[in-house]
């Protein structure tokens, strides 16, 4: 009797297991934006390096000064949907998300989630940042072109990325 427990016991953890491998994304669809820069429509750059911390350049032509400075998160397909869901205060769900994700592409995993958490505003050579926050980017990635193209939650700008 014992061993017919531990066996459906070992059975239940195996296909929870491959439950959960179920919701992995498919490889073949790599995060994009990490660990390089990127330059925005207005000017800007965006330099996500490798170790997961960023700097928000004002200007593309002066890296020296006037700059957002954290850390960063970058989400795709069903982890970017989850993501958004999590953040209660903007009251996005996964149905508004999957409804745009079908009028945008046909493949979930184009669409971004980018974290922003800025731990610095440097300007003039201070740091004027009074208060840590995150801000929240979402969007899709055209393997097309190559660009990002993402929103942000709090300013309601949209932003084209272009590597560089």
């Amino acid at each position: 009797m014992i061993k017919k427990i531990i066996a459906l016991l070992a059975a239940g953890i195996m296909a929870v297991s491959l439950c959960a491998c179920g919701k992995e994304r498919d490889p073949k669809y790599e995060e994009i934006m990490s660990g390089e820069k990127w330059k925005t429509s207005n000017g800007t750059l965006l330099d996500l390096k490798e170790d997961n911390t960023f700097r928000w350049y004002n200007s593309a032509d002066d890296l020296t000064d006037n700059y957002y400075e954290g850390t960063y998160e970058v989400y795709i397909g069903q982890e970017a949907v989850d993501k958004l869901c999590s953040i209660e205060e903007y009251g996005i769900t996964e149905e508004s998300q999957k409804k745009t994700i079908n009028e945008y592409t046909d493949n979930i995993n184009y669409y971004y989630c980018v974290m922003l958490s800025n731990e610095k505003c440097m300007q003039a050579g201070e740091d004027t940042l009074e208060e840590k926050t995150s801000t929240p980017y979402y969007g899709f990635y055209s393997p097309d072109t190559g660009k990002v193209e993402l929103f942000s939650i709090l300013s309601f700008y949209n932003y084209t990325f272009t590597k560089v």
